[in-house]
């Protein structure tokens, strides 16, 4: 199918980062990098949470714009138009951060996705714990009962298998 005038696999798109890093991988039209790709998640939900935020802060802006009060008269409407722009503004900025949030959501679905393409339960659980609930593999070791050292080299398998996937999405979409 198609989303956006991209093509997916799987119901999968790939989201295209601008750039390249060291290990010759490319954001972009290219072969995105596993880990890279998974460790997105928590940017995105780090942004998701910025941009609550900003939309908090907004609507409390929004409500403690008043109109200025003197002795003098003054003109209302001068005062209320100031006040109805500076409503506009929050609404429109809301609306976009609102969308900007749409989006992330959206990216991190995608991710997670993903990883739920990973039969192996271990390997499953590790990239599922460490790149979406956001635990270290010292944690993981615990809760699965294995040495870190374990889980480490499952977690690397994983990303070879995450890579695959991504590779072949990318295969898919030049097609």
């Amino acid at each position: 199918g198609t989303r956006d005038g991209k093509q997916a696999i799987n119901g999968l798109r790939l989201t295209r980062r601008i750039g390249h890093n060291d290990n010759g991988y490319y954001k972009g039209g290219g072969i995105l990098d596993a880990k890279e790709y998974l460790q997105q998640i928590s940017k995105d939900d780090r942004l998701i949470q910025n941009k609550c935020i900003e939309v908090y802060q907004l609507r409390c802006l929004a409500t403690s714009v008043t109109a200025p009060m003197g002795t003098e008269p003054v003109q209302t409407s001068g005062a209320s138009d100031k006040v109805g722009n500076i409503a506009a503004k929050v609404v429109d900025l809301e609306n976009e951060i609102n969308g900007l949030i749409d989006k992330f959501i959206d990216d991190k679905h995608e991710r997670i996705k993903v990883i739920e393409q990973i039969k192996d339960p271990l390997q499953y659980n590790i990239l599922h714990k460490h790149y979406v609930q956001g635990k270290r593999f010292r944690e993981i070791a615990d809760e699965e009962h294995y040495s870190e050292v374990h889980i480490s080299k499952q977690h690397q398998k994983a990303l070879g298998k995450v890579q695959k996937i991504l590779n072949s999405i990318r295969k898919f979409n030049e097609v």
